[in-house]
């Protein structure tokens, strides 16, 4: 269940930060609106490492979770970075998400290059994190 609820840990984060917009999640049919801004999110695990051997041994869970902004072109990008700073100051170091039980840390919180993607602007908030989950 660590997969699922490292996963639901970080979509409850997106969730809480409370962007309100249109959100495609990873394996949900989603068409955006022309002209309406909308954001796509996205977990981008590494390998899992052994933190210790046996069957009482721990494992370390790290990687990004992503969240793609998406805005009209042409008016700048004022509204991008807005909704970054939302998601920036949600998603602080330090902070401990819950999945389930399953404590989740965020490292750090940054952003990417703003990008013209399928005519949309785009800017990535990019969300490190680490679990610790039971071999058992």
């Amino acid at each position: 269940m660590s997969f699922t609820n490292i996963n639901a840990a970080l979509v409850a984060g997106y969730q809480a930060a409370a962007l309100n917009l249109p959100t495609a999640y990873e394996g949900v049919d989603f068409a955006p609106t022309a002209g309406q801004p909308w954001a796509a999110v996205s977990m981008l695990p590494l390998p899992v490492v052994g933190g210790s051997l046996g069957a009482a041994g721990n494992d370390r869970h790290t990687g990004t979770f992503q969240v793609d902004l998406n805005d009209v072109t042409g008016g700048g990008i004022a509204r991008l970075l807005s909704l970054a700073d939302t998601l920036r100051g949600y998603f602080k170091a330090g902070r401990q998400l819950d999945g389930n039980g399953l404590p989740v840390l965020v490292n750090s919180t940054s952003r990417s290059v703003v990008t013209n993607k399928d005519g949309w602007l785009r800017m990535s908030v990019i969300v490190a994190w680490t679990a610790w989950t039971d071999h058992g």
